[in-house]
């Protein structure tokens, strides 16, 4: 897709390098119907072309939206409680040790740490599928790809800001970050101090936590995001080893394999989330797969 979108000459000065950057991996091996979860931009070099010349062109603006009033995880937050508020719902909260059930079907019972057992006659499964393997003392006979992601968060004097920006992306040069996001400017905020998120494949990271914050520090000032070494007032690195199955066709296979064996051992268990066939677990497709699942169990007053 992207050979056919830019050509060969963009494709490897830029693609290329931002894809092997950001994920380790060539983009030979990525499927181009998933290529946005890899987060590679697909421009056309016509439209660059007539941009940078001051032509007028037919496409319209892309107009982002950013949250305002808090993270996703806000959100996420008071849907919680609403979900908790609800008559008819239960929460428990404990460690899982085993699933029974009957030839895969209803009813099913779970069992907790704390010696609780739930029993249904259905069971809606929103979490890891090798869990749910576990569960039942199996284990999948596959093992996705996984790539590692570092984010370092920093606090950064905002008098000392070099040239605004909102997001900037480094498709080259392994030494800097692929990503930086000024959280702060992108929500439109003005205080004392900003929020930067930068973003580094842990692929190509060597250090301890410390040696990550000098980096990132460096690279702040190296690309003119702070005037000083010392606007920065805090770093905090966080490492995620083997966190993202990204969307190669290796994935994309050994997913189906799991997904076979989990549809022959527990045939009664409606999946969704992470547990969902491969690529469909953004928020929103969670949303969508909630109220599919709401109407399928009887909740007939879902709009």
């Amino acid at each position: 897709v992207s050979l056919a979108n830019h050509g060969r000459t963009f494709h490897a000065l830029c693609i290329e390098p931002f894809c092997r950057k950001l994920t380790d991996s060539f983009t030979a091996a990525f499927l181009a119907r998933y290529h946005r979860l890899a987060w590679l931009p697909l421009y056309y070099p016509e439209t660059l072309a007539r941009e940078l010349a001051g032509l007028p062109h037919n496409l319209p603006n892309t107009d982002f939206a950013y949250p305002t009033s808090g993270a996703v995880a806000t959100l996420v937050q008071r849907i919680e409680a609403q979900v908790r508020a609800v008559p008819n719902v239960s929460v428990i909260e404990g460690k899982l040790t085993s699933l029974t059930h009957r030839e895969g079907r209803g009813p099913f019972t779970l069992s907790t740490a704390a010696g609780t057992e739930i029993s249904a006659d259905q069971l809606v499964w929103a979490s890891d599928p090798e869990q749910l393997l576990g569960l039942i003392g199996r284990k999948s006979d596959v093992a996705l790809e996984k790539t590692s992601l570092v984010l370092a968060s920093a606090l950064v004097d905002s008098a000392e800001l070099g040239t605004p920006r909102s997001t900037l992306l480094l498709p080259e040069d392994e030494r800097l970050p692929f990503r930086i996001t000024n959280q702060s400017f992108a929500a439109g905020q003005a205080e004392r101090l900003s929020r930067i998120c930068c973003e580094w494949n842990a692929a190509f990271l060597d250090g301890s936590p410390e040696e990550m914050s000098r980096r990132t520090r460096d690279a702040l000032f190296d690309l003119n995001i702070v005037r000083r070494h010392e606007a920065v007032a805090e770093v905090y690195v966080d490492a995620f080893k083997g966190a993202l199955a990204l969307p190669t066709r290796t994935n994309f296979d050994l997913s189906a394999r799991r997904d076979q064996q989990l549809a022959t051992l527990l045939p009664g268990v409606m999946r969704v989330g992470p547990a969902a066939p491969f690529g469909a677990t953004s928020l929103n497709d969670q949303i969508v797969q909630g109220i599919k699942i709401g109407l399928e169990l009887g909740g007939g007053a879902w709009c």
